[in-house]
């Protein structure tokens, strides 16, 4: 069985990132680091995505803060009542959207405060039946899939949503925004031409994942990813195993994207000629060391090229 992992970035993807990012004015902090500035709008984030854009276009202009704990997962995450009633003192409170974080579909927020930063836009729709795996027990993957922001040009978009909140809220500092946003807008577009070029020899591949993370970015790149409901820390049952086989095409090396390392008792479940790749979601940081969008994609760039690259992956 061969497992390729993220990895923690070497010389070369630094020099590679720098060329990227280009004029990042920074990488954020994690929501545990999150530094008080100077200014004075009041700004609360529900998650990693929209917590980097706000940071990216807020910056020094206002006082930010990620309301989700380290280490929780944003779908299944429920806020206490006081944490709820606290976001009413916010200027500002800003969501991914797209049923990401469930519990803003009941709680009782100010709609006049609240940013969907996925409003309009073309959100991708999923089914899946209800299924019990990991600490998450019992749920579904059907409605609408939230991970926006594995397209660059999609993540954009969220981030023009979030820049017309901040200007609305505090038209003062406008020039500050759009400078902000222009910085962004060439980060996303550079990433969006590195995956175009990464991703071109995978069009017409069936590619597999044990989580539907990567439909935005299938869609932008005209990729084939088929999503199962594998845990990366729970050994597959005979029946997933059978289905995914039954599904793979014949001849056709099989590659199997994982949001986080399989443990080697998962991987062996699996006939041995299937390549597992871990492909981090850019979905929150793990651990508290410091977490960067930019830096993450890139060196998802980094693993996608070598495997797309690389003798005997079909392309």
């Amino acid at each position: 069985h061969s497992l390729r992992s993220g990895r923690v970035l070497g010389l070369a993807a630094f020099f590679g990132l720098l060329t990227l990012v280009g004029g990042c004015s920074g990488s954020p902090e994690t929501s545990e680091q999150a530094e008080v500035s100077t200014g004075s709008l009041q700004v609360r984030t529900t998650c990693f995505p929209v917590d980097w854009l706000v940071q990216r276009i807020g910056g020094s202009k206002i006082e930010r803060v990620n309301i989700l704990p380290s280490g929780e997962d944003p779908p299944f995450w429920m806020p206490s009542g006081e944490t709820i009633a606290e976001l009413g003192d916010a200027d500002l409170i800003v969501i991914n959207g797209a049923e990401f974080e469930r519990w803003t579909l009941t709680a009782a927020l100010p709609v006049s405060k609240l940013v969907d930063s996925a409003e309009g836009l073309d959100l991708i729709h999923i089914e899946g039946a209800t299924h019990s795996h990991g600490v998450r027990g019992e749920h579904s993957h059907s409605g609408t899939d939230p991970h926006t922001w594995s397209d660059p040009r999609t993540y954009l978009a969220q981030a023009q949503n979030v820049h017309a909140a901040l200007v609305e809220a505090d038209p003062a500092n406008q020039p500050y925004y759009d400078e902000s946003l222009e910085s962004l807008k060439a980060d996303l577009e550079e990433l969006d031409r590195e995956y175009t070029r990464v991703l071109a020899p995978a069009r017409g591949r069936h590619l597999a994942a044990n989580h539907p993370a990567y439909g935005y970015l299938a869609r932008r790149y005209g990729l084939d990813i088929h999503s199962f409901d594998f845990d990366p820390g729970e050994k597959p049952t005979d029946e997933q195993v059978k289905e995914f086989t039954d599904w793979a095409p014949d001849g056709e090396a099989l590659v199997l994207l994982w949001e986080a390392p399989p443990t080697p008792e998962v991987v062996a479940a699996f006939p041995s000629q299937v390549d597992h790749v871990v492909l981090d979601p850019l979905e929150r940081p793990v651990g508290d060391g410091a977490y960067d969008y930019l830096i993450q994609a890139q060196s998802n760039l980094e693993i996608l090229e070598e495997l797309f690259d690389s003798p005997g992956s079909g392309s």
